[in-house]
Protein backbone atom coordinates (compact mmCIF):
# COMPACT_ATOMS: atom_id res chain seq x y z
CA UNK A 1 0.00 0.00 0.00
CA UNK A 2 2.91 2.20 1.12
CA UNK A 3 4.35 1.64 -2.57
CA UNK A 4 1.46 2.36 -4.48
CA UNK A 5 0.83 5.53 -2.59
CA UNK A 6 4.74 6.37 -3.37
CA UNK A 7 4.08 5.73 -6.75
CA UNK A 8 1.13 7.68 -7.25
CA UNK A 9 2.83 10.47 -5.68
CA UNK A 10 5.54 10.28 -7.91
CA UNK A 11 3.37 10.75 -10.95
CA UNK A 12 1.56 13.37 -9.11
CA UNK A 13 4.72 15.22 -8.79
CA UNK A 14 5.87 14.29 -12.49
CA UNK A 15 2.76 16.25 -13.54
CA UNK A 16 2.99 19.12 -11.10
CA UNK A 17 6.38 19.54 -12.72
CA UNK A 18 5.10 19.46 -16.50
CA UNK A 19 2.17 22.24 -15.82
CA UNK A 20 4.82 24.71 -14.30
CA UNK A 21 6.91 23.85 -16.99
CA UNK A 22 4.09 24.74 -19.43
CA UNK A 23 3.18 27.65 -17.38
CA UNK A 24 6.89 29.10 -17.07
CA UNK A 25 6.50 29.57 -20.91
CA UNK A 26 3.36 30.72 -21.26
CA UNK A 27 4.39 32.94 -18.38
CA UNK A 28 7.61 34.22 -20.26
CA UNK A 29 5.09 34.69 -23.45
CA UNK A 30 2.85 37.02 -21.17
CA UNK A 31 5.71 39.07 -20.10
CA UNK A 32 7.32 39.15 -23.85
CA UNK A 33 4.53 38.62 -26.42
CA UNK A 34 5.69 37.26 -29.57
CA UNK A 35 4.17 38.50 -32.74
CA UNK A 36 1.73 36.22 -33.37
CA UNK A 37 0.32 37.40 -30.25
CA UNK A 38 -0.35 41.03 -31.88
CA UNK A 39 -1.38 39.45 -34.96
CA UNK A 40 -3.88 36.74 -33.21
CA UNK A 41 -5.89 37.87 -30.42
CA UNK A 42 -7.67 34.55 -29.79
CA UNK A 43 -4.33 33.24 -29.09
CA UNK A 44 -3.63 35.84 -26.35
CA UNK A 45 -7.05 34.97 -25.19
CA UNK A 46 -6.28 31.29 -24.58
CA UNK A 47 -2.71 32.18 -23.67
CA UNK A 48 -4.24 34.18 -20.85
CA UNK A 49 -7.37 32.17 -19.53
CA UNK A 50 -4.54 29.10 -19.21
CA UNK A 51 -2.02 30.82 -17.27
CA UNK A 52 -5.04 31.47 -14.67
CA UNK A 53 -5.78 28.35 -14.79
CA UNK A 54 -2.93 26.49 -14.51
CA UNK A 55 -1.34 28.96 -12.35
CA UNK A 56 -4.07 28.61 -9.45
CA UNK A 57 -4.23 24.92 -10.04
CA UNK A 58 -0.59 24.33 -9.37
CA UNK A 59 -1.21 26.19 -5.78
CA UNK A 60 -3.59 24.15 -5.00
CA UNK A 61 -2.08 20.96 -6.74
CA UNK A 62 0.77 21.86 -4.59
CA UNK A 63 -1.08 22.28 -1.27
CA UNK A 64 -3.34 19.37 -1.40
CA UNK A 65 0.22 17.24 -1.89
CA UNK A 66 2.11 18.39 0.97
CA UNK A 67 -1.18 18.37 3.10
CA UNK A 68 -1.54 14.41 1.98
CA UNK A 69 2.09 13.79 2.71
CA UNK A 70 2.05 15.93 5.94
CA UNK A 71 -1.18 13.91 7.12
CA UNK A 72 0.85 10.51 6.10
CA UNK A 73 3.84 10.79 7.75
CA UNK A 74 1.82 12.16 10.88
CA UNK A 75 0.14 8.93 10.83
CA UNK A 76 3.56 6.88 10.09
CA UNK A 77 2.88 5.51 7.27
CA UNK A 78 0.40 3.20 9.07
CA UNK A 79 -1.75 0.70 7.17
CA UNK A 80 -4.82 2.04 8.95
CA UNK A 81 -4.65 5.42 7.62
CA UNK A 82 -7.87 7.17 7.55
CA UNK A 83 -8.12 7.79 3.90
CA UNK A 84 -11.49 10.17 4.95
CA UNK A 85 -9.35 12.61 5.29
CA UNK A 86 -7.58 12.29 1.85
CA UNK A 87 -10.44 12.12 0.03
CA UNK A 88 -12.13 15.23 1.24
CA UNK A 89 -8.45 16.95 0.08
CA UNK A 90 -9.40 15.77 -3.07
CA UNK A 91 -12.85 16.68 -3.36
CA UNK A 92 -11.97 20.01 -2.29
CA UNK A 93 -9.72 20.13 -4.87
CA UNK A 94 -11.95 19.28 -7.91
CA UNK A 95 -14.32 21.91 -6.39
CA UNK A 96 -11.86 24.59 -6.89
CA UNK A 97 -10.61 23.29 -9.84
CA UNK A 98 -13.76 23.97 -11.23
CA UNK A 99 -14.06 27.30 -9.69
CA UNK A 100 -10.76 27.85 -11.59
CA UNK A 101 -12.11 27.50 -14.88
CA UNK A 102 -14.48 28.72 -14.75
CA UNK A 103 -12.59 32.13 -14.00
CA UNK A 104 -10.50 31.06 -16.94
CA UNK A 105 -13.63 30.63 -18.98
CA UNK A 106 -14.38 34.68 -17.94
CA UNK A 107 -10.88 35.57 -19.03
CA UNK A 108 -11.41 33.90 -22.39
CA UNK A 109 -14.46 35.63 -23.11
CA UNK A 110 -13.65 38.64 -21.87
CA UNK A 111 -16.82 38.82 -19.38
CA UNK A 112 -17.36 41.41 -16.98
CA UNK A 113 -16.47 39.96 -13.80
CA UNK A 114 -19.16 42.38 -11.63
CA UNK A 115 -22.14 41.07 -14.12
CA UNK A 116 -21.21 37.67 -13.43
CA UNK A 117 -21.05 37.41 -10.34
CA UNK A 118 -24.63 39.44 -9.95
CA UNK A 119 -25.94 36.81 -12.61
CA UNK A 120 -24.46 33.99 -10.92
CA UNK A 121 -25.37 34.96 -7.72
CA UNK A 122 -29.29 35.30 -8.70
CA UNK A 123 -28.94 32.00 -10.41
CA UNK A 124 -27.30 30.70 -6.99
CA UNK A 125 -30.19 31.66 -4.96
CA UNK A 126 -32.47 30.09 -7.59
CA UNK A 127 -30.24 27.04 -6.99
CA UNK A 128 -30.47 27.04 -3.35
CA UNK A 129 -34.01 26.86 -2.70
CA UNK A 130 -34.32 24.58 -6.09
CA UNK A 131 -31.72 21.79 -4.75
CA UNK A 132 -31.89 22.10 -1.13
CA UNK A 133 -31.23 18.77 -0.55
CA UNK A 134 -27.96 18.68 -2.86
CA UNK A 135 -26.69 20.74 -1.13
CA UNK A 136 -27.43 19.83 2.39
CA UNK A 137 -25.94 16.29 0.70
CA UNK A 138 -23.11 17.82 -0.07
CA UNK A 139 -22.10 20.12 3.30
CA UNK A 140 -23.23 16.36 5.35
CA UNK A 141 -20.72 14.44 2.70
CA UNK A 142 -17.39 17.31 3.63
CA UNK A 143 -18.56 16.65 7.33
CA UNK A 144 -18.52 12.88 7.38
CA UNK A 145 -15.03 13.02 5.00
CA UNK A 146 -13.65 15.33 7.32
CA UNK A 147 -14.47 13.36 10.63
CA UNK A 148 -13.16 9.82 12.03
CA UNK A 149 -16.93 9.03 12.86
CA UNK A 150 -16.90 6.55 9.36
CA UNK A 151 -14.14 5.68 7.18
CA UNK A 152 -13.23 3.70 3.98
CA UNK A 153 -13.33 0.16 4.40
CA UNK A 154 -15.76 0.30 8.17
CA UNK A 155 -18.96 -2.22 8.20
CA UNK A 156 -22.22 -0.16 8.98
CA UNK A 157 -25.68 -0.45 9.37
CA UNK A 158 -27.45 2.75 8.67
CA UNK A 159 -31.55 1.86 9.22
CA UNK A 160 -32.30 -1.29 7.12
CA UNK A 161 -29.04 -1.06 5.01
CA UNK A 162 -25.84 -2.57 6.43
CA UNK A 163 -22.64 -3.58 4.49
CA UNK A 164 -18.69 -2.18 3.96
CA UNK A 165 -18.31 1.51 2.81
CA UNK A 166 -16.87 1.69 -0.91
CA UNK A 167 -16.66 5.53 -1.25
CA UNK A 168 -17.43 8.84 0.28
CA UNK A 169 -19.00 10.96 -2.12
CA UNK A 170 -19.94 14.83 -1.62
CA UNK A 171 -23.51 13.34 -2.01
CA UNK A 172 -23.51 9.93 -0.60
CA UNK A 173 -22.01 6.52 0.93
CA UNK A 174 -21.52 3.65 -1.22
CA UNK A 175 -22.15 0.67 0.58
CA UNK A 176 -21.57 -2.80 -0.62
CA UNK A 177 -23.92 -5.06 1.50
CA UNK A 178 -23.13 -9.21 1.84
CA UNK A 179 -25.00 -10.02 -1.64
CA UNK A 180 -22.31 -8.09 -3.33
CA UNK A 181 -25.39 -5.17 -3.97
CA UNK A 182 -24.59 -1.43 -3.87
CA UNK A 183 -26.35 0.04 -1.43
CA UNK A 184 -26.25 4.28 -1.74
CA UNK A 185 -27.26 6.31 1.27
CA UNK A 186 -27.50 9.90 0.73
CA UNK A 187 -25.39 11.94 3.10
CA UNK A 188 -28.21 13.63 4.89
CA UNK A 189 -29.36 10.21 5.90
CA UNK A 190 -26.20 9.13 7.03
CA UNK A 191 -25.63 12.56 8.74
CA UNK A 192 -29.04 12.04 10.44
CA UNK A 193 -29.46 8.53 11.17
CA UNK A 194 -28.38 6.36 13.89
CA UNK A 195 -25.34 4.57 12.70
CA UNK A 196 -24.23 1.12 14.37
CA UNK A 197 -20.54 0.96 13.19
CA UNK A 198 -19.22 -2.68 13.75
CA UNK A 199 -15.54 -1.80 12.49
CA UNK A 200 -14.79 0.53 16.21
Amino acid sequence: MLEERERKAGKELLIIVLRAIFWGVLFYFYLKPPAFYHQNAVVKSIAEALLIVLGASLVVSTLRLTIIYWYIRKHNFKSNIKDNFILGINRIVSILNTVFITIGFITLFKVDPKEFIFSVSIVAAAIAVTFKEYINNMINGLIIMFSDRLSLGDHIRIGNNEGKILDITLINLILQNEDSDMVIVPNSIAFSSVIINQSK
